[in-house]
């Protein structure tokens, strides 16, 4: 991933999906009528070396590693910040949803400094919708091309 700051703004490019999330920092809550996207609204502040990122709106959908079920209530909470004379980022993440958990779900990341590597397009093979099962032949064909 790769962290941009720009006025008023952060932007976060993950590799994966070529995904691009933009972060409030000036603190602007959503509209009332604001959609709810698979991104979601995200709100951050500093709070001393913390970064702290709040996000409602979301997609109903599953986070994490892909057995976490996330409702529209769902609020992600993220903190980022570096252990001293550290260069490695770390996160710990909370999921707050009332309709899927009873406490708040909880985990924790850390992302390797390495300045070196750069966030490459995600060139993947789409397999189609999730909810249908994939085209055997049509992936035979993909694989062939290869």
């Amino acid at each position: 991933m790769e962290i941009l700051e720009q006025v008023g703004e952060l932007m976060i490019r993950y590799e994966r999906g070529n995904t691009v999330r933009s972060i409030d920092m000036i603190g602007t809550p959503p509209v009332a009528n604001h959609p709810h996207t698979d991104l979601g609204y995200s709100v951050g502040r500093w709070m001393g070396d913390v970064l702290t990122i709040e996000t409602t709106h979301m997609s109903s959908g599953i986070v994490t590693d892909g057995t976490r079920p996330l409702s529209r209530e769902g609020r992600v909470t993220e903190r980022y910040w570096r252990e001293p004379g550290q260069n490695d980022l770390q996160l710990e993440l909370e999921i707050d949803d009332p309709v899927n958990y009873t406490r708040t779900f909880k985990m924790g990341r850390e992302f390797v400094w390495a300045p070196e590597e750069q966030v490459l397009p995600w060139e993947c093979v789409s397999l189609g919708p999730k909810d249908t099962p994939p085209d055997i032949d049509e992936l035979v064909r993909m694989l062939e091309e290869l």
